[in-house]
């Protein structure tokens, strides 16, 4: 079975029979179905499938955390310790040299000795005259000088007495007191006083005041033919 009739007219003849285009067209399409009952296998009819335009993705907005920027520690200033003072080892003093130390008598009123029930007083100082200190004992062993440099009088020795420190320029000072002198040999001017200091400082001699000084020469108040007299001391104080 054709779908196409048989003409025996001249090719360009045909004519568009009854129905014209409409008719034409039918017969095309019933030509379709009655080839597709035919025992050939089917076209499968074309199917178009308009896809759908994916959805234009929205951009999600994406919470940043704001991160504090983090501290970098400060190290804790480190602590010099200061460093001990090293003290400056002080030299022990040692025994006053008799070169280094002057011994003078003070006035007062004008007087070098104050006379009083048959005793001449004074005061005397002692001086350090060296660079460095030194020492002293607190009491020495007193002495009358005659200006000949013998002995008129001796005072006791001074037994156990506390250390003093003389630093350069420094003094000391001390009463000496006479008393009772008879019997004794001729004075000859200037007589002084001096000081055996203990302690390995040596003999100590007091400056005259004048060359024909004789004032600490005291008064006798006993047998004048037996040899008496005193000289005593008190302590150096500063």
């Amino acid at each position: 079975m054709t779908g196409f009739v048989r003409s025996d007219r001249p090719a360009g003849r045909e004519r568009i029979g009854r129905g014209g285009p409409r008719a034409l067209l039918a017969g095309i399409a019933l030509s379709v179905v009655v080839g597709g009952c035919s025992g050939s296998s089917a076209t499968p009819p074309i199917i178009y499938i308009t896809p759908t335009p994916a959805p234009t993705p929205v951009a999600t907005p994406t919470l940043e955390a704001t991160v504090a920027p983090t501290a970098t520690p400060t190290a804790a200033p480190t602590h010099t310790p200061a460093p001990t003072p090293v003290p400056t080892p002080v030299p022990t003093p040692g025994p006053c040299n008799a070169t280094y130390l002057a011994l003078t008598i003070q006035s007062s009123g004008g007087l070098n000795w104050q006379s009083g029930a048959g005793h001449q007083t004074a005061t005397f100082q002692l001086k350090n005259t060296g660079a460095v200190a030194c020492t002293i004992k607190a009491k020495g062993q007193p002495l009358l000088l005659n200006g000949d440099d013998s002995i008129l009088i001796l005072g006791h020795a001074p037994g156990t007495s506390a250390t003093l420190t003389i630093g350069p320029g420094a003094s000391v000072h001390a009463d000496v007191q006479t008393g009772n002198f008879c019997d004794g040999p001729a004075i000859v001017a200037p007589v002084r006083v001096a000081f055996m200091m203990p302690g390995g400082t040596g003999l100590i001699v007091a400056k005259p005041v004048s060359s024909s000084d004789t004032g600490g020469v005291p008064p006798c108040l006993a047998d004048p033919s037996i040899y008496s007299g005193s000289i005593d001391t008190q302590l150096w104080t500063a």
